[in-house]
This record gives C-alpha cells, sequence and structure tokens, in this order.
C-alpha cells in the first residue's frame, strides 16, 4: 500500500482527493489545522487514514510531524507529497493591505516549502537514502499561467509555484524523484463563495463599480465550473504514470489557457480583458 501525504484535507480540493485516493486503495496522511477535524475525517475515512494536525505556516508543528509519518509509512516511505493546502486572497493591489499579501506568499509559498523541506527525506530525497524515489505535486492554479485583474496575491503566489516546481524537479531530479505541477481552472468548490466576499473591503475606491458586478461574475464561473473528482484524477494520473507531464491542466478547454498564457502577445491580452471592464471606467492615455 503506497503512502500518501496530502495537506489542507479538511475541505475543498484536498478533501476529494484525500477520498478519491483512499478508494483506489492508497494509505492518506492528511493535515488538517483542528483537532475536531481530525477526528471527523479518521471516523469517516477509516484506517488507512491517518489525520496530522498542524497549520502549515507552522514549522516548528511540521517538523513535529514527522516521526508521526516515519512511523506510519516505515521502511516503504513516502510514495508521494501532495502540497495541496492554500488560501485565495483578491482585490485591487492598490488597496490589498500588506498584511493580507504576507499571509497570501506565507500559506502559498514560503509554507509549500517548508513542508516540502521537511518531507523529502521520507521521499527519498538523500544521497544516502533507504527509501525509494518518491514524487512531488503541488497544486499550482491557471492563476499561476494567466494573471487575472483583482487576483494579484493570489496570481503571484501560484506564478511563484510554478518557478519553484521547476526548480524542484531540476534539483530533486539527481534524486530520482518527479515533480508535476497541476493547474486547476474553474473547480466547484467553496473557495468561490469565499471570494464572492473579498469586494466588500474595497467599497468606496476607483474600482467600486466593477467591483460590484463580481458576484455575478463568479456565479457564472462557478457554474461552468468542472467537479473537484476532475483534479482528483489529474492527481492520480501524476502517480501513476511511469513518466508523468511536467504540468497538466484541469479546466475545459484546457487549450485556451495554453494558448493565452504562451502565444497571445501580452498587450493582446490586456486588451481582451479590458473588455470585460466597463469603458466608463477606464481613463485614456
Amino acid at each position: 500500500m503506497k503512502n500518501i501525504l496530502i495537506t489542507g484535507v479538511s475541505t475543498g480540493l484536498g478533501y476529494h482527493a484525500c477520498s478519491y485516493l483512499l478508494n483506489k486503495g492508497y494509505r492518506v496522511l492528511g493535515s488538517v489545522r483542528k483537532q475536531e477535524d481530525a477526528q471527523s475525517l479518521r471516523d469517516e475515512f477509516g484506517p488507512n487514514f491517518t489525520p496530522l494536525v498542524f497549520d502549515v505556516t507552522d514549522t516548528q508543528a511540521v517538523k513535529a510531524a514527522i516521526p508521526v509519518v516515519r512511523e506510519v509509512v516505515g521502511t516503504e516511505g513516502l510514495y508521494a507529497l501532495v502540497n495541496n493546502a492554500g488560501i485565495a486572497v483578491s482585490g485591487p493591489i492598490k488597496h490589498v493591505p500588506l498584511a493580507r499579501l504576507e499571509t497570501q506568499l506565507q500559506v502559498n509559498v514560503i509554507a509549500l516549502v517548508a513542508v516540502t523541506q521537511c518531507f523529502l527525506p521520507l521521499l527519498g530525497g538523500d544521497r544516502d537514502s533507504s527509501f525509494p524515489p518518491g514524487r512531488i505535486i503541488n497544486i499550482s492554479s491557471v492563476s499561476g499561467l494567466i494573471a487575472n485583474p483583482f487576483m494579484g496575491p493570489y496570481a503571484a503566489s501560484k506564478h511563484a509555484v510554478e518557478a519553484l516546481s521547476d526548480v524542484m524537479r531540476r534539483e530533486f531530479n539527481m534524486y530520482g524523484i518527479k515533480v508535476v505541477c497541476v493547474e486547476p481552472g474553474i473547480i466547484k468548490t467553496d473557495i468561490w463563495q469565499k471570494a464572492k466576499s473579498e469586494p466588500r473591503n474595497y467599497g468606496k475606491t476607483d474600482y467600486d463599480d466593477i467591483l460590484a458586478r463580481q458576484g455575478k461574475i463568479i456565479d457564472g464561473m462557478e457554474s461552468r465550473g468542472l467537479p473537484p473528482v476532475a483534479v482528483s484524477r489529474v492527481i492520480e494520473k501524476a502517480l501513476t504514470r511511469k513518466n508523468p507531464a511536467t504540468r497538466y491542466i484541469v479546466a475545459n478547454k484546457a487549450w485556451l489557457y495554453k494558448l493565452f498564457a504562451h502565444i497571445v502577445p501580452d498587450k493582446w491580452l490586456d486588451s481582451i480583458i479590458a473588455k470585460n471592464i466597463s469603458k466608463d471606467n477606464i481613463r485614456s492615455s
């Protein structure tokens, strides 16, 4: 039975991936921040699930979980680490409080590196390791390819995840560890409902009229989203393929994201995005 560690499994993509992989016969260790969530998920998922109680931003708490993980995985080590835990901070970059930006980067970027450093030895990340080489799957986003207005903090964090994934893939190649980036697009999770509350923080600004329409836009996007199982299936693909791709976009019309991210000139994309913003709110130059 292969051992998978997933961060952030109490809700959203992490919860669904945990459930999916358990049903596929994996042993899953999943991090949660609250003891009550740990007990609830243990009762729901059964003996092949081991909850780990830590906040990914608390490096000491993450380190304290290493002996627990070692005891569970034994001589088999970790087959994979899925860096899933994350948050989404939105808002116009002109007004986003720096403390919110720092929190965004702390959770989505710095904590990802800290967790990877802590569990890398169990993935075979040492020259003299007795563990076979494992895999690292970083949950990024299409926002790591295309930065949309009012999603600056989140997009910045996911662009960083993309860069870190490239660095890890190249640096950990000497150990035989494969690193894969999974880039979800619009997925039906509770993150969208949380996103709808952010614009309320920026009333009486230059962006007030634009942000007032965000709720309807988000509802429309969510209605066209894929179910969370679509991401879980891609994670399984990244786990099972002998030579997985370095990146997987999980979205309807994934080719469009590749087109806009890599082929369409920046100014063309700027103009396309500008058309979705009322001309009355754009000052000519």
